[in-house]
């Protein structure tokens, strides 16, 4: 059974941060730049993360993989980040999409990832763990993936998707009132136990940002006219 990730757990070795609405919008894009400034600041300080040891980065929603010094290096966009030392951390602002973590309890080396959907098709998630594998010896046996909070099936619905004519999709979608419902996580875990993840490793989240008014959503803002945030969503490596 796919076990579920507790709201802002801490591992032996790595530790999730995740903010909430009542915490504040995250992104200067929807909100004032020094409204938006003083909240991460306080949300920081409440979770006792300095700042000046996270980097955050612009998405590529694509595959570019790089590491944390790489981005200390002034690398600004990407799609996943590789950690390798204590007491560095990555975030994101997330409304909809998946923060998917990859973590090696051997060699002490975490992989974050933004999943959106164009990710997700071009299969981020796999190219991740082979990164891992190729560039720092990692093996399967020693990952434990999580999932951050984000869309489920049941909110995730179009009238018309891209992967209605891709094949490997066929079966993460569902007919529902002229709406196609599409599993954007399941997608995903289908990828990781192909390459050979044991399920009882891929630790899912039950939220529905959709429908959970403790995160920002990017559909509720669109369909029921809310206003737009994004919350924060980071990881890193603990002593």
């Amino acid at each position: 059974m796919i076990k579920e990730m507790k709201k802002d757990i801490k591992q032996k070795k790595v530790v999730f941060f995740c903010s909430h609405t009542q915490d504040g919008n995250m992104s200067k894009k929807y909100g004032n730049e020094e409204e938006v400034k003083k909240n991460i600041q306080n949300f920081f300080e409440k979770v006792g993360i300095s700042q000046k040891d996270c980097c955050n980065y612009t998405i590529l929603n694509s595959d570019v993989i790089c590491t944390y010094e790489q981005l200390q290096n002034g690398l600004e966009e990407t799609d996943a980040v590789i950690i390798t030392k204590p007491n560095q951390y990555v975030y994101l602002n997330f409304g909809d999409c998946i923060p998917l973590v990859v973590f090696d309890n051997q060699k002490n080396i975490l992989g974050f990832a933004h999943m959106g959907w164009n990710s997700i098709c071009k299969d981020l998630h796999m190219k991740l763990i082979r990164y891992m594998m190729q560039n720092y010896e990692s093996e399967l046996k020693d990952l434990t993936v999580y999932f951050g909070p984000s869309i489920s099936s049941d909110s995730y619905a179009f009238a018309n998707p891209a992967q209605k004519d891709m094949p490997e999709w066929k079966d993460f979608l569902y007919k529902e009132n002229d709406l196609y419902h599409i599993d954007l996580v399941g997608y995903i875990i289908q990828g990781l136990e192909k390459l050979g993840i044991d399920q009882r490793k891929i630790i899912k989240n039950n939220v529905d940002t959709a429908t959970n008014k403790d995160y920002y959503s990017h559909y509720r803002s669109t369909q029921f006219h809310e206003a737009e945030g994004r919350f924060i969503f980071g990881v890193g490596i603990v002593l």
